[in-house]
């Protein structure tokens, strides 16, 4: 009996309870402390808006959704009315528009006026003029000296060089000294001379000046006293003239040893 009362008095409680319920909830206050209202409105407008509202931008004013009839002009340049038949030229500094039409003729570049047609041929070559070396390497620079009018000669001596330092496969330098001695004397020498030769070359480590004179590679070839005094240039000129690639040593250079026999 007692559980019975005590369940009748709980569900008797809970039926209280749910009667005080609301039936909606509270809707939340706003920051001034009215309430929002939360009921959506009766029915929708009668008559639809044309197009979407348009979205406002700052100051309050609105974007014209509606395009303007021709474009604007920007920077005072008015757009042609129809299209041009051909690409608008590249303006240039300053606004001006340079023109694309060639020049009738070409114009000169710094004054320089180009030649009106070639001339009728190449420029002939220069008239009498000698292809051929001269005589002697000497003549006409050098000329034969003054004879003293004395007793006194004039002693030259040649020292030519066949060492291995001067060859060549063709002997030209061996050659070319041979035909500078030549000139000298035919061309340069007073006839009242003296002329010496000597040909050199050298020796290996070990040998005397006596040993490599003996060998010819130190040879007085033509000697002070030989051709009388003063000397038949002549015929110092027939020895010098005989001299040839036979004569040429190779090997070292002895030039102190060949100087030596000079003095």
């Amino acid at each position: 009996m007692n559980s019975l009362v005590i369940v009748f008095g709980l569900l008797l409680c809970l039926m209280v309870s749910i009667n005080g319920l609301t039936p909606v909830p509270t809707p939340p206050p706003s920051s001034d402390g009215s309430i929002l209202s939360t009921a959506p409105t009766l029915k929708p407008s009668s008559v639809p808006t044309p197009g979407p509202t348009p979205a406002p931008v700052s100051g309050g004013s609105t974007f014209t959704p509606a395009p303007t009839l021709r474009p604007t002009s920007a920077d005072g340049i008015v757009p042609s009315p129809k299209p041009s038949p051909g690409p608008t030229p590249t303006p240039v500094s300053g606004g001006s528009v340079l023109s694309t039409a060639p020049t009738l003729r070409p114009t000169s570049n710094i004054g320089i006026v180009p030649t009106p047609r070639p001339s009728g041929g190449p420029t002939p070559s220069p008239e009498n003029v000698s292809m051929k070396p001269t005589s002697s390497p000497i003549n006409g620079v050098l000329s034969r000296c003054v004879a003293s009018t004395d007793s006194t000669l004039l002693d030259v001596i040649f020292m030519v060089d066949s060492s291995g330092s001067v060859y060549d496969s063709d002997y030209k330098n061996w050659e070319n000294e041979l035909d500078l001695v030549y000139d000298i004397i035919d061309n340069v020498l007073p006839l009242n001379s003296r002329v010496g030769l000597i040909n050199f070359s050298g020796c290996g480590n070990g040998f005397t000046l006596e040993e490599c004179k003996e060998q010819n590679r130190l040879k007085k070839m033509i000697s002070l006293k030989d051709n009388g005094s003063p000397n038949d240039l002549n015929t110092v000129l027939s020895i010098v003239e005989a001299i040839g690639e036979d004569d040429f040593n190779g090997g070292y250079t002895w030039t102190n040893e060949a100087l030596t026999m000079a003095l």
